[in-house]
């Protein structure tokens, strides 16, 4: 699907045979619409939906669970690399001492 502030993203499969499906939908917002003559900034929370269950009658849940995830790793990452010209993590360093290190770990 394209609209002109959003893009979706679904991936996920569907059984034709046993008319079932499990996807998950991610949007993605688009930040201006610049070339249409628009230059207000967009921004807001996007969350990914989880459609589930058959044809007939689909489930739809937010991905609360794959939000966490993603946002856990974006942390790590930044730990791992170092912040503002700090080194990265020496490789001796236990999951402890990692947690330690993110902004809600003490």
């Amino acid at each position: 699907m394209v609209t002109p502030l959003m893009r979706l993203v679904a991936t996920g499969k569907a059984d034709l045979v046993q008319e079932t499906m499990d996807f998950r939908v991610e949007p993605k917002a688009v930040a201006t619409l610049k070339g249409k003559g628009d230059a207000k900034k967009r921004t807001g929370i996007l969350v990914p939906i989880v459609v589930s269950g058959s044809f007939a009658s689909p489930k739809f849940r937010p991905d609360v669970k794959g939000i966490a995830k993603e946002k856990l790793q974006k942390q790590m990452e930044g730990v791992l690399k170092g912040k503002e010209g700090e080194k990265a993590a020496p490789s001796g360093d236990t999951v402890k001492d990692l947690m330690k290190k993110l902004p809600f770990g003490k």
